[in-house]
């Protein structure tokens, strides 16, 4: 027997980030209000930023997931 998957993703949107607070915000928002896009996931990898980036991402609904990394590893890493 199958398993029934609730929501198929199409397209995966990286969004690396570093002390992005001040822009991180209106990133997701535009990402969020994209009504015409295949179905996604946003996932938002914090480069140890020392604002509240992730906690901005986490907080927000557009974000299905944050990952953290340890500073220094560079947006390549990410």
């Amino acid at each position: 027997m199958g398993r029934t998957v609730a929501h198929v993703v199409e397209v995966s949107v990286i969004v690396p980030a570093r002390d992005a607070a001040r822009t991180l915000p209106r990133t997701l928002l535009c990402l969020g209000s994209l009504t015409a896009a295949p179905r996604r996931e946003v996932i938002v990898v914090d480069n140890g930023s020392l604002d509240e980036t992730a906690d901005l991402a986490e907080a927000s609904p557009t974000v299905d997931r944050v990952i953290r990394r340890p500073r220094g590893e560079g947006p390549g890493a990410a």
